[in-house]
């Protein structure tokens, strides 16, 4: 639900949330790059590891979302070999996680799946 495609897109949003400047933002990706090996970053985002996703995967996307594009969600689901997109309107990032019809979609993918 509301997933991120891109590790680097993500990490320019988070650095621009915490009021990071260029030097701040160089440090930051620097440290997350001795953590995860150097170059290693664009390989762990979800859309790079989902080619090789053997389960089947549902995801759900607001087309309001102010905090994660909808296009990522649709970047991941085109990447994971077997899944289905569902676009929602009106719940934006947060109001999507208790929305019923966003619930009973996930309850029946998971139910069809398992």
């Amino acid at each position: 639900v509301a997933p991120f495609a891109g590790v680097v897109s993500r990490f320019h949003a988070f650095a621009w949330e915490c009021g990071l400047d260029e030097a701040g933002r160089a440090a930051f990706w620097q440290e997350c790059e001795s953590f995860f090996g150097p170059g290693r970053l664009n390989s762990l985002s979800p859309a790079t590891l989902a080619g090789s996703a053997k389960a089947a995967a549902l995801v759900i996307h607001d087309a309001g979302d102010d905090e994660i594009p909808v296009a990522e969600g649709r970047d991941l689901a085109e990447a994971w070999p077997a899944s289905e997109f569902r676009q929602t309107d009106g719940l934006g990032h947060v109001r999507i996680i208790r929305d019923r019809r966003t619930v009973a979609a996930a309850t029946d993918f998971l139910s069809r799946e398992s």
